[in-house]
């Protein structure tokens, strides 16, 4: 697959993410794909419905996203972004955001994500 199909991938992946849409994000996802959080964790898809199904009702709205910048190379696309958004529980989350995705045949097979972490506490 070309560079560009895989940014164009990658945003659509975004952007169903960040529309709710964790199913239809999955689904471009090979079945073995390894999610590696901000804390080295590894999950599979079935932790990333976890991990969404948790957070989403903490947010009083979706995020608000801004993609800064993107990389492309081969196989391999970079995504550096700011999220944002106001917490059920009074509080603004924000982070900066780094994402290194991994493609085969036009699935994501690795995404590793790098953030402040110390930033969650505004979850709790």
């Amino acid at each position: 697959m070309a560079e560009k199909e895989n940014l164009t991938l990658i945003k659509l992946y975004i952007g169903k993410i960040l529309g709710g849409d964790v199913e239809g994000a999955l689904q471009m996802c090979h079945d073995d794909t390894r999610f590696q959080g901000p804390d080295g964790s590894i999950v599979g898809k079935d932790g990333m419905r976890a991990l969404f199904a948790q957070i989403g009702p903490m947010m009083v709205n979706p995020m608000e996203y801004e993609i800064l910048g993107t990389t492309c190379e081969g196989n391999r696309v970079a995504l550096e972004a700011t999220g944002r958004t106001v917490l059920a529980n009074g509080n603004v989350y924000a982070n900066n955001y780094h994402f290194l995705f991994e493609i085969d045949n036009g699935q994501i097979v690795a995404s590793r994500e790098y953030c402040d972490t110390s930033r969650a506490a505004a979850f709790a």
